[in-house]
């Protein structure tokens, strides 16, 4: 069995591909963190450069193989496919749609197929801990999937892939496209500036209620602590053996620094066993070592902590079950204040704040793809109507065809219209001169023709009688003596007697017609290997090749009896005879 009916393309092709598909699976195991665990994914954009370079089937066997791999070893949900329907219905779309690109392609699946289906299977698998998160999370897909088709799109455009495919069935074009960049600058210009502002800015605001609930922090521990060295050792005491009047006292002042707040305050003995806390059960509370055995653990500040579990069912969620806790210990009978901020609260105004911004976010790309259609249709259409008309320009020129040439208001593209006007203006007159040219040169070839059948009639036939003359004589016997060394042939002088006196008596004239008749009952010999021609004067030779002795005989006596019959000359009649001799070689 022939290998390349396994193999068909070329090992680098192989290698090419592997380790687009092992970028791909880097890309999907690392994502990008954000903040307050959104996260994004570049996995999709090793996907989709395998499916523009090495074809559909590669590109969804290489998303299968990924998504199982993170099943069985990653304990990815075996119900997140979205990741794999992206790519078949931007496959199917690629293949049954003729215009379009990775980025239209991609919004109607998320449209259509892809945020819809994002809702129903977070709503179906996860518990929502915080209201509107199933919602916030398949914008964030949609955002992220849409980032990645314009990020492959891009790469696919700007970069040289079809350098580096070794296989030529495999090679793609490299041209770039005007309508390709258009529709990146107006979409990169447009929404990339858009959701660099919307993050940063979420960033910031983040950083700065971070640093407002440590003030916060600082502030209701400091209040807390001023109330507690105002109170007698004896209550103090009593507060540490968790006396019920004393936590009464405790819950009034929680209540008068803390109220109604999105935090909870906690007070802790000098065991951490929970004396009082607001708003949480004694369940919630762990003491420091405890935290650190189910929470990853960051300073953020002195005092001030970030807890987040180390295991949730998925990075959004593990942080929403996270806090930012302030631990201090007071100055007062061994106690220590915990203020605790769930991050569920920070996570809830960033959904409330992208949700509105994703509206936004909508808008901006309907307004950046209507944008690059308007370039599209006002530059792009008449490119290709420019183009369509100067294909075949000369041709069309040629063929007194009409142009129609596309009418614009851009002036850069008027000028082109107007340059290829004045060229083909051109071009009709070069090919107008041509033809006269042409047809001076037929008329010119054609005389040369006529002269030069003339001076080979001149050289090489007799003027008055039409026969090969002497030159050509002595042409054929070298041609035969050349080329038919071996052969016998036979040369017979003919020799008209008394044409002299004929000439004399009778006239150059008649001697002229008497050598014309002469000449034309010799013709009647002529055949394929009989051939006459005249020296000269009175002179005739005819040359026979092959030839045997009957056939010498026979012609000789033929040629004799051509001058029985006498011959009419100027209303004379004259009986001509001639001499005859026969050489043979």
């Amino acid at each position: 069995m022939n290998i390349k009916q396994f193999l068909p393309h070329s090992l680098g092709h192989y290698v090419n591909f592997s380790l687009l598909f092992i970028i791909t699976f880097i890309l999907k195991l690392y994502n990008l963190p954000f903040m307050l665990g959104v996260t994004i994914s570049l996995a999709s954009v090793g996907l989709f450069l395998i499916l523009r370079l090495y074809g559909v089937q590669k590109a969804i066997i290489s998303a299968v193989i990924i998504h199982f791999l993170f099943v069985l070893f990653f304990q990815t949900s075996v119900f997140d496919i979205v990741f794999i329907l992206e790519i078949i219905c931007v496959s199917v779309l690629a293949t049954f749609m003729k215009r379009g690109n990775l980025v239209f392609w991609d919004l109607l699946f998320w449209v259509f197929v892809g945020g819809p289906l994002s809702v129903l299977i977070y709503h179906l698998m996860y518990v929502q801990h915080i209201e509107n998160v199933f919602y916030f999370q398949s914008m964030i897909n949609v955002t992220n999937g849409l980032l990645n088709a314009l990020l492959a799109d891009i790469l696919l455009a700007y970069i040289p892939f079809h350098k580096w495919m070794t296989s030529r069935r495999d090679q793609r074009r490299g041209e770039m496209y005007i309508h390709q960049i258009l529709f990146h600058f107006s979409i990169t210009m447009i929404i990339v500036p858009f959701l660099l502002i919307v993050g940063i800015t979420n960033l910031h605001s983040h950083q700065l209620e971070k640093g407002q609930a440590r003030q916060i922090a600082v502030n209701t521990v400091n209040s807390f602590e001023l109330e507690l060295l105002n109170w007698r050792q004896d209550d103090l005491r009593r507060l540490q053996l968790h006396g019920a009047v004393q936590r009464g006292y405790i819950e009034d002042i929680i209540q008068k620094y803390a109220g109604d707040e999105w935090y909870n305050v906690v007070v802790l003995d000098n065991d951490s066993d929970v004396i009082i806390a607001s708003g949480l059960s004694s369940g919630d509370i762990h003491s420091a070592k405890e935290y650190e055995e189910m929470y990853e653990k960051r300073e953020i500040s002195p005092y001030f902590y970030r807890y987040i579990p180390y295991e949730s069912e998925n990075e959004l969620m593990r942080w929403g079950e996270g806090y930012y806790l302030y631990w201090r210990d007071l100055n007062v009978s061994n106690l220590s204040a915990v203020v605790v901020f769930p991050l569920s609260y920070f996570q809830q105004r960033m959904f409330d704040t992208y949700i509105d911004q994703f509206q936004t976010f909508i808008v901006f790309v309907v307004l950046a793809m209507g944008i690059a259609y308007l370039l599209n249709r006002l530059l792009i259409r008449r490119l290709n109507n420019l183009a369509a008309t100067t294909t075949g320009l000369p041709r069309k020129l040629q063929q007194k065809s009409v142009i129609h040439w596309p009418n614009t208001r851009v002036y850069e593209l008027h000028s082109l219209v107007r340059n290829f006007k004045h060229m083909s203006t051109k071009l009709v007159s070069m090919f107008n001169e041509k033809e006269d040219m042409n047809e001076q040169l037929k008329e010119q070839a054609s005389q040369l023709r006529e002269s030069e059948k003339s001076l080979h009639q001149y050289a090489y036939y007799d003027m008055l009688t039409g026969l090969p003359n002497r030159l050509h004589f002595q042409q054929y016997l070298q041609e035969l003596i050349k080329t038919y060394g071996e052969d016998r042939f036979a040369v017979i002088f003919v020799d008209l007697n008394q044409f002299k006196q004929i000439n004399d008596t009778l006239g150059h004239v008649a001697g002229d017609e008497l050598l014309k008749k002469v000449a034309q009952r010799l013709e009647e010999t002529v055949s394929d290997n009989v051939k006459v021609f005249r020296l000269g004067g009175d002179e005739f030779t005819v040359v026979v090749h092959p030839v045997s002795d009957e056939d010498l005989r026979q012609l000789a006596k033929k040629l004799e009896d051509l001058f029985i019959d006498p011959i009419d000359v100027m209303d004379m009649t004259l009986y001509v005879s001639a001499s005859m001799g026969v050489s043979m070689y």
